[in-house]
């Protein structure tokens, strides 16, 4: 269904943004997805990088929660972070993320993961 490519992904992930968030907890994340690695220490505390069977690539990473981009005492730990961002280079990565998730626990319902809704080319 997909590989957590995340200790090898460089090239993979160059122009890739924003496709929409998902409100859900690191320990499912982990449970889903396996480990994440360390972001940037500025912004993004923890990302995955997965790729999907079909090819499609999927990050998901907390934006702007930790204390390195906030301050000491203003940021949230990357385990109580609620809401995660889901980056892609289409709409594609939020689908995959939503239906790997609902196929690894079917009590998670349509609608958890909202997805932006991109003007049409």
């Amino acid at each position: 269904m997909f590989t957590n490519i995340s200790e090898t992904a460089t090239n993979e992930i160059n122009g890739s943004c924003l496709q929409g968030h998902i409100t859900i907890n690191y320990w499912k994340l982990v449970e889903v997805f396996g480990e994440p690695t360390e972001g940037d220490c500025y912004k993004v505390q923890k990302e995955w990088v997965i790729e999907f069977d079909d090819g499609t690539i999927a990050t998901i990473y907390d934006w702007k929660w930790g204390s390195e981009y906030n301050g000491d005492g203003y940021g949230t730990h990357y385990t109580e972070v609620p809401e995660w961002n889901i980056g892609g280079f289409n709409n594609d990565a939020v689908i995959m993320v939503n239906r790997a998730l609902k196929e690894h626990d079917s009590s998670i319902i349509e609608g958890e993961v909202i997805q932006k809704l991109l003007p049409s080319s």
